[in-house]
């Protein structure tokens, strides 16, 4: 079973929603830490990594003196920087994901070598667009494509309906669990079925998000890529002195 989410992102959604809901809008302050330990029952700590993702996202900014002002009602910054898998997982259960393909597929050299698969292992690709419900609708964040070791086939009846991430989707279904995740970041340009796709200018700047999930045994079983126009990514790095 599906882990619970760390409280701090319970209580960022919480606050993201009533955002969108319009309880505060740009220029309002959000509660204060205090405020939020009393109304949640949670710590300080808790509170303020709720608020730090929040102004990761760049709903709010934050100023000492001032507390957290509402800036922005915009939420399709999409982060690029997490702390666990955990927490990777469970970004994909704030996203919707539209399934638009679905193929077998039997890699070649350069799919082998791109995936870090066998050549001629048969594979699922899964072709689709993430969405982000913001400001009373569903917009674009990126283009999608997935691709699952073909013996997982099982699970394609499922995602029509799916809540969450397919990697999640294999842990449940397989007992599939990543060991660790792999993941590149590289520059790339919009081109025009791109464009149509995520409301954005053909030739705009964007980047391309390539994730190896490995198991227990270092075996590469899912591949997913992306193209974010660079407008909608965030990514972050904190550095911590040995």
């Amino acid at each position: 079973m599906r882990k619970t989410p760390p409280r701090y992102i319970e209580i960022a959604q919480y606050l993201e929603d009533s955002i969108q809901q319009g309880d505060y809008p740009i220029g309002q302050r959000l509660p204060t830490e205090a405020m939020l330990c009393s109304q949640y029952e949670i710590s300080r700590f808790t509170a303020r990594n709720a608020l730090s993702l929040l102004e990761e996202k760049g709903l709010i900014q934050r100023t000492q003196g001032r507390g957290s002002v509402v800036i922005s009602l915009n939420t399709s910054m999409f982060k690029g920087a997490w702390s666990s898998i955990d927490e990777l997982l469970e970004h994909a259960s704030t996203v919707r994901t539209q399934v638009n393909a679905i193929s077998k597929v039997t890699a070649d050299f350069d799919l082998a070598h791109k995936l870090g698969v066998e050549i001629n292992q048969e594979l699922i690709q899964i072709e689709g667009v993430r969405y982000k419900y913001e400001g009373g609708k569903e917009n674009p964040i990126c283009t999608l494509r997935i691709w699952i070791l073909a013996e997982f086939s099982g699970i394609l009846e499922e995602l029509p309906k799916l809540k969450g991430s397919i990697a999640g989707l294999l842990e449940n279904k397989f007992g599939k669990r990543s060991a660790s995740v792999e993941q590149t970041v590289s520059a790339c340009i919009i081109n025009s079925q791109e464009a149509q796709t995520l409301n954005v200018k053909e030739g705009d700047a964007a980047l391309y998000l390539l994730r190896k999930f490995v198991d227990d045994n270092n075996g590469v079983y899912e591949v997913s890529e992306s193209i974010l126009p660079a407008s909608r990514f965030n990514y972050q790095m904190r550095l911590i002195r040995n």
